[in-house]
């Protein structure tokens, strides 16, 4: 793939190819006591990526950056297989030092390394991240379109595709025309996933979307999709909890909230799950109602609970005379 413009020029450095560690010319006492401390950090712990990524910066604010590459280098090949995590951060400062002073070239070149070190997903979305802080979502489309064309079977390509559109589209608020064509691209992709995603995902995936419009305040479509899963899958408590838990946390909606808790205490649900239900609503007035709430939910709580020692003794007699 083509991949967009990312800085000025920088000469490749072939010095790194086989990483090393520091000379004994780079600890002398001549030496910068602050790189002295760092590489010290390095050779007690040579598999912590936050060390590492400390020399790194380092090196950047000092404006070596052939160094600064020689050391990302250095740490790729050092830190054990076994620290994944810490793989994928040296490959994330990779990316972030190329993308900030390096060239198309570097970028893409360092891009396509990390693929089948950390995987596309995984790269990808960092490339995402690095557009998305720049504010330069349009020339990272096509890395979105490269993620769903290698991966349009995988369930977090279509997700990590969707949040950053939904992003993007967040902004874009102030020009209407790009907002709404933006939020077209949402809605295509959401057609384009549930079509190619195996329909057991469905409800999860539109769940995920829904949050994700929750945590872009786009609190009616996040409603909209709760409301139409729900539809299909009414006694679905676990997505009631979902729902009611992104309302009080994103849209802060006392009263919104307060009506899907309304909603869940018809529900005729065993007494376990009932009691979590109650616990959860006494908490939520706790937190939000006052006194007459509170007492309110107490009530409702003591009456389910009335009801249901009474079906059971009706049912256990009914037993008996049998």
């Amino acid at each position: 793939m083509s991949t967009p413009k990312v800085g000025k020029k920088i000469q490749k450095d072939t010095s790194h190819n086989h990483p090393r560690p520091l000379s004994s010319h780079h600890r002398t006492a001549k030496s910068d006591p602050a790189l002295v401390e760092l590489e010290k950090s390095i050779i007690e712990r040579p598999n912590d990526s936050e060390a590492w990524i400390k020399l790194v910066a380092f090196l950047i604010e000092k404006g070596d950056l052939e160094k600064a590459r020689g050391q990302i280098e250095r740490a790729l090949a050092v830190i054990s297989f076994s620290s994944e995590a810490d793989k994928k951060n040296i490959w994330t400062s990779f990316l972030n030092l190329e993308f900030h002073f390096g060239s198309a070239e570097s970028f893409e070149e360092i891009f396509k390394r990390a693929i089948p070190a950390i995987g596309i997903l995984e790269a990808v979305k960092r490339v995402l991240e690095l557009y998305s802080s720049a504010n330069r979502f349009e020339e990272a489309e096509e890395f979105v379109k490269d993620l769903i064309k290698r991966s349009k079977d995988r369930f977090a390509a279509w997700q990590t595709a969707v949040e950053f559109t939904v992003k993007w589209r967040e902004a874009e608020k102030k020009n209407h025309q790009q907002y709404k064509a933006l939020d077209e691209k949402v809605k295509e992709l959401m057609r384009r996933s549930l079509q190619s995603l195996p329909i057991k995902d469905h409800v999860q995936f539109i769940v995920k979307y829904a949050l994700t419009e929750y945590k872009a305040q786009n609190f009616e479509q996040a409603r909209t999709n709760f409301e139409n899963v729900l539809k299909n899958f009414p006694k679905r408590i676990d997505l009631w909890n979902v729902y009611v838990d992104a309302e009080i946390k994103h849209a802060k909606d006392v009263p919104y909230a307060r009506s899907l808790f309304e909603r869940m205490a018809t529900f005729k649900n065993n007494l376990k799950q009932m009691q979590s239900f109650y616990k959860k609503y006494l908490a939520f007035e706790d937190s939000f109602g006052d006194t007459q709430t509170q007492n309110h939910v107490k009530e409702k709580a003591q009456r389910f609970v009335e009801q249901y020692i009474s079906s059971k003794t009706a049912a256990e007699n009914e037993v008996e005379t049998d």
